[in-house]
């Protein structure tokens, strides 16, 4: 796995971990903050390895709708919407609250994981072809020299 995208997703598994961490401890609107950027994270290295460019989190979310699936892209807004009322706005969230965007986190964990394994294996099938057509034109290569060399 690439190493960028390996660091994103090392860092998603982190700050999942955390908001569990922060939803056992009470800490409601943290756990939901923490569920949002653990999704962010995979979302990064999935708009990465796609070598895409985005500015901000519109810009995020349409790419994963197209490169994954719409209805990925509609939850992620939705758990976004949940990180601004607990990060932005003066609503105090609750542990349903919490509850829900930890549910909503490991779906979208989920399918954004799939859609990572999907993308290295065709980088793997990628890597395969391209390897078979280079022994071809090695091997006919190494015969236009033989014959260069003989006239």
């Amino acid at each position: 796995m690439d190493d960028v995208v390996s660091k994103f997703v090392r860092k998603s598994k982190v700050l999942y971990s955390e908001a569990l961490d922060d939803l056992e401890r009470g800490n409601f609107n943290k756990a939901v903050s923490g569920f949002y950027f653990s999704v962010e994270a995979l979302a990064n290295a999935i708009v990465y390895k796609y070598r895409q460019r985005v500015r901000g989190f519109m810009g995020r979310v349409n790419i994963i709708s197209k490169l994954v699936s719409k209805d990925v892209g509609k939850k992620m807004l939705y758990l976004y919407e949940l990180r601004v009322l607990a990060d932005h706005k003066e609503t105090l969230l609750v542990e349903s609250d919490a509850r829900e965007a930890e549910k909503i986190a490991n779906y979208l964990i989920n399918e954004l994981r799939k859609s990572l394994s999907k993308l290295f294996q065709l980088s793997e099938n990628s890597l395969r072809f391209m390897n078979s057509r280079l022994i071809w034109i090695q091997e006919h290569f190494s015969c236009v020299l033989k014959y260069w060399q003989e006239f």
